[in-house]
């Protein structure tokens, strides 16, 4: 079972027997470095059914006992690959949330860059849906304010 899926803005790159329609991080690379994609349109109304549709449960009981790699998520991409948004479903016993990840390259002058890193937890899933909403319009800015004002437990 891989320990990342990837989805990315406009289209989705796929390589998973597990889950079909999801791709780990190694065969994304892969297909990235070939530049051989299959490509399905995917919108934002797509990318929350998959993420409804992925066994939460079942994928970090198994991350649990490997405790290989970075918690698994559904990682939504700007085409350039500077903006990811990763969303993986926390649901075990009594914790129920959704642990995102927002990162994105930002140009500071002529010629340096800046990196924005958030890490916060959001417990509605209305939540999670509006985030993905501005992340498919490239409303970065208003991603990462709302992330900060409903974000729980965030780190910069």
């Amino acid at each position: 079972m891989p320990s990342f899926f990837f989805f990315r803005q406009g289209g989705l790159d796929t390589d998973s027997e597990d889950f079909p329609g999801l791709v780990s991080v190694a065969a994304y690379l892969k297909q990235l470095s070939a530049q051989e994609h299959e490509r399905k349109p995917t919108d934002a109304e797509g990318f929350l059914r998959e993420l409804d549709a992925v066994p939460w449960s079942e994928v970090m009981a198994a991350w649990l006992v490997a405790q290989e790699g970075p918690l698994p998520a559904l990682v939504l991409c700007s085409d350039d690959m500077k903006v990811q948004f990763g969303i993986g479903g926390i649901f075990q016993e009594q914790l129920h949330y959704y642990q995102c990840s927002f990162s994105r390259e930002l140009k500071k002058g002529w010629f340096s860059k800046e990196t924005q890193n958030l890490s916060f937890e959001i417990h509605a899933r209305e939540d999670v849906a509006g985030l993905v909403r501005q992340f498919v319009q490239g409303d970065y800015d208003a991603l990462s304010d709302e992330a900060r004002r409903i974000g729980q437990n965030v780190l910069a």
